[in-house]
């Protein structure tokens, strides 16, 4: 069954980018605010965002090429809510809040409750998207971000963002969002459980994949009708096999998981994909704890 999305026209378009603060990047006390209107361009390469929040920087690699990061904004990729894109499960993975604002005043809404739908957010028609607040990582944190396209640039089908805090080897906290499986960004309550209090290894992101990929009700992927949205694969530590054909610069037809090579597929995927446990993994390397014990 397929929805139709009717687009409305507009009796009137008002430019935002004279509005001053909606482009501003600040970093006050264990808070990082960004202006909705920051290009995403600019964040990605912020030293202080990539210090303050690096899964942000991360993440944002991922969206599409420079020049569409060059004018894309990051108010606008949450604002815009759509299921598979990379900001807003960052947002729910960080617990982000969002600014908005109305004739009636400011509000501050968690990202928890911001995602509605398929495209729809709690932002009442008469409000606009002012700024997004994320907290900065504490010690003994980390994070990373995946996903998998079927080529660099592309929609991802899937993704996962993960941050974690250590306290010596001990997971104390965990955070597990992902992309492409449903109308929202998807919280991995289960997984985020089985993670906490446990040693950071990889019998334990293991687990966690399999709380996950058990929860997950993936859409069904109207381009290969009766089957899945590959969600589960990413988490299951499984890379899709999107295609067994050769691609344009392949020279045999292998299965696409044989041609993987530092987690970078080619030429079918050029995206770099990793497994649930790998992303899992890499969030605990970027923690200092993790650093020091290797």
């Amino acid at each position: 069954m397929f929805a139709i999305i009717t687009v409305r026209k507009a009796l009137h378009v008002v430019d935002l980018n004279g509005v001053d603060g909606m482009a501003d990047i600040r970093c006050e006390g264990d808070t990082l605010t960004l202006g909705a209107m920051c290009r995403q361009r600019t964040v990605e390469r912020s030293a202080e965002v990539s210090a303050a929040v690096p899964l942000v920087v991360e993440a944002l690699g991922n969206v599409g090429h420079p020049a569409i990061r060059n004018r894309g904004t990051v108010g606008g990729s949450i604002a815009h809510a759509d299921p598979a894109a990379e900001m807003p499960a960052v947002a729910l993975c960080l617990d982000a809040e969002m600014v908005a604002q109305g004739p009636a005043g400011g509000r501050v809404i968690p990202a928890t409750e911001f995602f509605d739908g398929f495209l729809t957010t709690a932002l009442a028609e008469e409000e606009v998207l002012t700024g997004i607040r994320f907290p900065v990582d504490g010690p003994g944190s980390g994070s990373a971000f995946a996903e998998v396209a079927r080529r660099h640039g592309d929609f991802a089908m899937a993704g996962v963002a993960v941050h974690v805090r250590l306290d010596g080897d001990t997971v104390v906290e965990a955070r597990i969002a992902v992309s492409g499986v449903g109308l929202t960004p998807v919280r991995a309550t289960e997984a985020e459980s089985s993670l906490r209090g446990a040693t950071a290894a990889e019998d334990a992101f293991a687990a966690a994949a399999a709380a996950t990929s058990s929860t997950l009700r993936p859409a069904t992927d109207r381009l290969r009708p009766g089957r899945s949205r590959p969600g589960r694969a990413v988490l299951d530590g499984q890379v899709p096999a999107l295609s067994s054909a050769p691609g344009p610069r392949s020279s045999a037809a292998t299965p696409l998981g044989s041609r993987c090579n530092s987690f970078r597929c080619t030429p079918v995927v050029t995206t770099p994909v990793r497994t649930y446990s790998e992303v899992s993994a890499k969030a605990v390397e970027d923690s200092p704890s993790g650093r020091s014990s290797t």
